[in-house]
């Protein structure tokens, strides 16, 4: 019964993923802080490297700068937390990836509405 209810949450995470992603292509592309960069060149080796711990801390730094600098319902953040779900996908926290996925879609269609 778990393995179902855990296949259901992977299933949901997928799709929600997929959505994301399209819902991320349309977000257009400004010039980023110095910081942002910074953050961004050192979540996306941790990334690549799959130290997936490490990434989740950083996408939070992310989130933090990103809504002190561009406010909450703000592509740039809704960005951020995409990265942090990759995150915690790359650590098989699905529900908090999940959630995260969702505040992201929930940004971007207060945004785009």
């Amino acid at each position: 019964m778990k393995t179902t209810n855990i296949s259901s949450k992977y299933l949901k995470f997928i799709a929600l993923t997929f959505i994301t992603l399209i819902s991320f292509v349309s977000i257009p592309i400004i010039a980023i802080p110095q910081e942002m960069n910074r953050l961004s060149t050192i979540y996306l080796d941790a990334i690549a490297d799959e130290m997936f711990d490490e990434a989740d801390q950083i996408a939070k730094q992310m989130i933090e700068e990103s809504i002190q600098t561009y406010g909450i319902d703000s592509h740039e953040s809704a960005s951020a937390m995409i990265n942090l779900g990759m995150a915690q996908h790359g650590q098989e926290d699905f529900e908090s990836a999940i959630t995260n996925y969702e505040t992201a879609i929930d940004i971007i269609e207060r945004i785009e509405n």
